[in-house]
C-alpha cells in the first residue's frame, strides 16, 4: 500500500457543524482522518488524513465539493490570508508513495475539481506547472480579493474556469514535504508590532532562518509568531522556538508559550522536549506516526494494550470493551467450529449458522472500535470552541453537548453488538455439549463484561449533558440492553449446567 498525507486547509474555524461534515466526506471516502482543528480567530480549519494513492484523490475531491457547499467565502471574516472555501489542499509522500505520487493525484485532483466543480485551481511547490505558482505565497499574495482582479489578466489558474466560484472562490493544490505549522505566543496584543517585526527579521525571504516562513498576528488577544516550517531537519522546533525567543527578549518582551497546529513526525517531538518550548495540551498527540498507528485495524494486541494505557484517550476504554467483546465472540465461535466441522453432529447445521452470525457481528465491532477512537475528539474541539460573549458560551454549551451524545452513540453501539454475542454464546452453549460448554460460557460471561463495560462508558458521558433532558432516550436504552445481558447471561448458565450434567 502507498500511502499519502493531506493537510487541506478550509475557511471556516467557527461552525465545527461544517467540519464535522467535511469530515464525514472524507471518511466515506475511505479517508482516514487522523486529525483536525479549528481557530476562530483566523476562521480557519485544518484537517489532517491520509489515504491510499487509489482513493486520496476521492477522498479530498469529497472534502473540496463538502466546503463548496457548506462555506460561503465572500462572507468570510478572518486574519489568515485566503482565496477559498478549500483554500490549500497539499499532498504529503508517506509509506511506500514518493513526491512523484503526490504530484499526479495533486494534477488528478485539480482536474476533477476544476472540470466537476466549476472551481479555478492553481497548482503549487512541486506539483507547479508554472514557475510563478510554486510558492503559496505568491499564489495568495493579497487574498480573495487581489485575486478577483487578476485572474482573468496576469493570474490564470492551471484548471477550471478564469473566474472565481461565486462561493467558493479559488484552490490551491500542491505537493510538498512535511511542513511543520507552529505559533509562538508572546502575551498582549499590544505586542504585535514587535510579532510582526520578529517575524519579518526570521523569515527566509528576508535573510532569516532557511525555509522558514513568518507572519506575526493576533490570536485570542494574543501576539502571535505564526510559522510555517518547511525543512524540520535544517531547522528544528526548538530551534525556532529558540530563535523567537531570543527575538522577543532584544523587543522586551517574553515568549508565554507555543502550539502545534496539526500533526508533525514523531522525530520533531523527540529533538524539541515538550518543556523546552513550553508546549500546552501535551496529552494531545501531534505525532504523525502515532495517530496513523491509532486508526489502524487492532491486529497487535501489546500494542494497542499500550495505545489504550496511554494518555491521548484515543483508543481508550469504549476501543477495549469492542475488542473484549471480539475475544467473546472468538470463543463462541471456537465452539461452534467445533460442531460445525463433525458431519455426525446434531449441532452441525445451527454452529455454521452461529459461525456467520459471530463473523459479521465481529466485523461491526472492529468498525466500532475504530469508531470510538475518533468519537471524543469531537467532544474535545467542541470545548475548544472560542467563548468570548454570552452567545458565543450557549453555542459551546450546545456543542459540547452534541458532541457527548455522538460520543456516548458509540459506546451504546457496542454494547448492542456485545449482547448479540452474548445471545450467539447462549446459543452455542444450548445447542453444544460438554466439550464445548466452557467455551460457550467463556464467550458468554466475557461479553456481558463487555455489554457492562460500555454501557458504564454511556452512562459517564451523559453524566456530564448540561442539558439532562437528552439523556432520557439513551439512558432507558442503556438499561433495556443491560437486562436483556443479564436474562442472555443465565440462559447460557442455565445451559451450560444441563450439558454438563
Amino acid at each position: 500500500m502507498s500511502l499519502i498525507e493531506c493537510v487541506p486547509n478550509f475557511s471556516e474555524g467557527r461552525d465545527p457543524a461544517v467540519i464535522e461534515a467535511i469530515v464525514a466526506a472524507i471518511s466515506n471516502s475511505n479517508g482516514r482522518v487522523l486529525d483536525w482543528s479549528l481557530d476562530a480567530s483566523h476562521n480557519r480549519a485544518v484537517i489532517t488524513f491520509v489515504a491510499d494513492d487509489h482513493d486520496m484523490v476521492a477522498a479530498a475531491f469529497a472534502a473540496i465539493r463538502t466546503a463548496r457547499d457548506r462555506i460561503d467565502i465572500t462572507a468570510h471574516t478572518g486574519v489568515h490570508p485566503r482565496i477559498g472555501a478549500a483554500d490549500v489542499v497539499p499532498f504529503i509522500p508517506l509509506e511506500g508513495s514518493t513526491m512523484d505520487d503526490c504530484v499526479r493525484v495533486a494534477r488528478d485532483l485539480a482536474d476533477r475539481v476544476g472540470k466537476e466543480l466549476r472551481i479555478p485551481v492553481y497548482l503549487y511547490d512541486r506539483a507547479a506547472q508554472r514557475t510563478e505558482y510554486r510558492n503559496l505565497a505568491d499564489v495568495r499574495h493579497g487574498g480573495l480579493e487581489a485575486l478577483q482582479q487578476t485572474i482573468g489578466s496576469t493570474r490564470p489558474p492551471d484548471a477550471g474556469p478564469s473566474t472565481l466560484h461565486p462561493t467558493a472562490g479559488a484552490v490551491a493544490i500542491g505537493a510538498r514535504e512535511f511542513l511543520g505549522a507552529f505559533n509562538v505566543f508572546m502575551g498582549h496584543a499590544a505586542h504585535l508590532p514587535q510579532a510582526q517585526a520578529i517575524a519579518h527579521e526570521i523569515r527566509a525571504s528576508n535573510g532569516g532562518l532557511p525555509g522558514l516562513k513568518a507572519l506575526g498576528l493576533v490570536v485570542d488577544g494574543q501576539a502571535q509568531v505564526s510559522m510555517n516550517l518547511t525543512d524540520l531537519t535544517t531547522v528544528t522546533l526548538h530551534h525556532a522556538f529558540d530563535v523567537v525567543a531570543a527575538a522577543a527578549g532584544r523587543h522586551g518582551i517574553d515568549v508565554t508559550h507555543s502550539e502545534i497546529i496539526g500533526l508533525v513526525p514523531q522525530r520533531s517531538i523527540e529533538l524539541a522536549f515538550a518543556d523546552r518550548i513550553k508546549l500546552r495540551d501535551r496529552r494531545d498527540t501531534v505525532s504523525l506516526e502515532q495517530r496513523i498507528a491509532q486508526t489502524r485495524p487492532v491486529d497487535d494486541l501489546t500494542h494497542t494494550a499500550d495505545a489504550i494505557a496511554s494518555l491521548d484517550f484515543a483508543p481508550a476504554s469504549g476501543t477495549a470493551s469492542a475488542l473484549t467483546a471480539i475475544l467473546a465472540s472468538s470463543t463462541v465461535r471456537l465452539a461452534a467450529n467445533v460442531h460445525a466441522a463433525r458431519a455426525d453432529s446434531p449441532a452441525a447445521e445451527p454452529m455454521r449458522r452461529v459461525l456467520q452470525s459471530a463473523s459479521i457481528v465481529e466485523r461491526h465491532l472492529h468498525i466500532a472500535a475504530r469508531d470510538d477512537a475518533q468519537a471524543w475528539q469531537g467532544v474535545v474541539q467542541a470545548r475548544r470552541m472560542l467563548a468570548t460573549t454570552p452567545d458565543a458560551l450557549t453555542q459551546r454549551f450546545r456543542a459540547v453537548d452534541a458532541a457527548l451524545m455522538g460520543a456516548s452513540e458509540v459506546p451504546l453501539r457496542i454494547a448492542r453488538l456485545a449482547a448479540d454475542v452474548l445471545a450467539l454464546a447462549a446459543e452455542s452453549a444450548v445447542e453444544g455439549d460438554r466439550v464445548t460448554a466452557p467455551d460457550s460460557w467463556a464467550g458468554a460471561t466475557i461479553a456481558h463484561a463487555a455489554v457492562n463495560a460500555a454501557l458504564g462508558l454511556v452512562r459517564g458521558n451523559l453524566a456530564m449533558l448540561g442539558d439532562a433532558a437528552l439523556a432520557h432516550a439513551p439512558q432507558a436504552a442503556a438499561h433495556a440492553l443491560m437486562q436483556r445481558a443479564d436474562s442472555l447471561l443465565e440462559q447460557a448458565r442455565v445451559a451450560v449446567r444441563h450439558v454438563a450434567g
